[in-house]
């Protein structure tokens, strides 16, 4: 592997590990909206879109919306994180034989613990973990 891949690799093994954490830290539930209150001069009643079972077609209509924006959401993920392995695969193969030998990923693991290995001796802390992940 020749000494350009290493930040590479290193980036893209960093975002690997971070990004389903990012992700799932990213998907919080949006606060309810106030319910809507009737203007003292407006008649609900008589709007045809606000009556029974127009208002629950509208609600159902409105959920599975949303449960499609959470399936195109989710594709979304998926092609992203297969694109990432897929960049990840080529870096990594540095023969590029189409496999990863044992070698090939030995190689990419100890670069990556020399990174976070800060002082060099040639133990992970914990701190020297949250340091790597800090920049």
């Amino acid at each position: 592997m020749s000494p350009m891949r290493l930040p590479a690799v290193t980036a893209l093994a960093a975002l690997m590990t971070i990004s389903p954490v990012t992700i799932a830290a990213a998907q919080t539930a949006a606060p309810a909206p106030p319910p809507a209150e009737a203007m003292p001069d407006q008649d609900r009643g008589d709007r045809p879109e606000m009556r029974g079972d127009a208002m629950r077609d509208g609600m159902r209509d409105g959920m599975r919306g949303d449960r499609m924006r959470g399936r195109d959401r989710m594709r979304g993920m998926m092609r992203h994180r297969q694109m990432m392995m897929k960049i990840m695969f080529a870096i990594a193969d540095a023969d590029n034989d189409g496999a990863l030998s044992f070698e090939e990923i030995s190689t990419i693991h100890r670069r990556i613990f020399d990174k976070v290995d800060a002082n060099r001796d040639g133990k992970v802390t914990p701190e020297e973990i949250q340091g790597f992940f800090r920049g």
